[in-house]
């Protein structure tokens, strides 16, 4: 398979909260047909949804030669082994790891849908995206990070 430039978005509001983000972006540098390029600056961040403890979020830029299924697999897996549970929607979470934008690519399964649904609304991942692709490119709207950070600070 090809190359691709994956944008991740990574949080955590439980427990280690940085460790748990750093030992995450080293186990997906790690992995065979991974490649990190860059990781952004830890921001803690106020959540979404209801009431529960702040974030850390992050963005990492990946070089990426596997299907972007076989890449959700590795999220979902590092995401369980950091004590991550998928029966409650907004709760705290140890580790959440979002495939944000894969190359110019438009997935859209039950399982898997990029680029991510919400990314383009929410600050806490276009922030940090910012400082890792800044010039990458939504295949949707045509705009770069950049100018979709810009566009999300008008309308606060």
């Amino acid at each position: 398979m090809k190359k691709a430039q994956v944008l991740l978005s990574l949080g955590s509001n439980i427990g280690e909260r940085q460790r748990q983000i750093l030992h995450a972006t080293a186990r997906i540098a790690s992995v065979e047909g991974l490649e990190l390029q860059a990781l952004s600056d830890l921001v803690e961040t106020e959540p979404v949804g209801p009431r529960q403890p702040p974030y850390i979020n992050a963005a990492a830029l990946v070089s990426c030669q596997l299907p972007p299924r076989q890449l959700l697999a590795i999220c979902q897996q590092l995401e369980l082994e950091a004590g991550r549970k998928r029966d409650v929607r907004w709760r705290p979470e140890r580790l959440d790891i979002d495939i944000v934008l894969f190359g110019q690519r438009r997935i859209y399964s039950v399982s898997l849908v990029v680029p991510h649904p919400r990314f383009r609304q929410r600050a806490f991942v276009l922030d940090v995206a910012a400082q890792v692709a800044a010039e990458f490119r939504d295949p949707v709207t045509g705009k770069t990070v950049r100018e979709l950070c810009e566009d999300l600070r008008k309308w606060k």
